[in-house]
């Protein structure tokens, strides 16, 4: 089990998107609750969703969201699939920052209005700076965002503003 994490982990520090993917789904078949898994798969889904010339080569023809049409590009379909993952590693592992920021950036930043809930946005990333304590520049960035999303832009720019003071030590 821990092999088939950490060859996961391994193609994605090697930045091989496909073959992070392969890994993630070979090993969930196996080990199907392993929110490490979900969260690698996640991410690799999201980086071959913004490469320019997609397919649905990585797809795992997946059941999407209700709110999402039928009539979705590949990468919409692999944005949405990687949403599936990582509410499914916040299921399995409430308490993992990461998933909570990456879930929170596509909610509040992804050009499909389908994919954007500021509102959820905004509770997963409140949720994922109180579990950072707040010390997280990127958390904070990404609760900017979120707060951007929902028009309050004062609790936006403080967030920045405290995510800037962290940079800069």
């Amino acid at each position: 089990h821990d092999a088939q994490v950490r060859v996961a982990l391994l193609f994605s520090k090697m930045g091989r998107g496909l073959e992070t993917v392969a890994a993630c789904r070979e090993g969930l078949r196996t080990f199907p609750a392993d929110p490490n898994l979900h969260f690698l798969l996640g991410c690799a889904l999201v980086g071959q969703a913004a490469q320019g010339d997609i397919s649905l080569v990585c797809s795992g023809g997946e059941v999407l969201g209700p709110r999402l049409t039928n009539s979705l590009s590949p990468c919409q379909i692999l944005t949405a699939e990687a949403i599936n993952h990582f509410e499914i590693t916040l299921k399995l592992a409430p308490e993992t920052p990461e998933a909570l920021k990456h879930l929170a950036w596509i909610l509040s930043a992804n050009p499909s209005p389908e994919f954007r809930d500021g509102n959820e946005a905004t509770k997963l990333a409140r949720r994922g700076c109180a579990l950072t304590n707040y010390r997280d520049p990127a958390m904070l960035q990404a609760l900017a965002c979120a707060y951007a999303e929902t028009g309050r832009y004062t609790e936006a720019m403080k967030a920045v503003e405290h995510s800037s003071q962290l940079l800069e030590g």
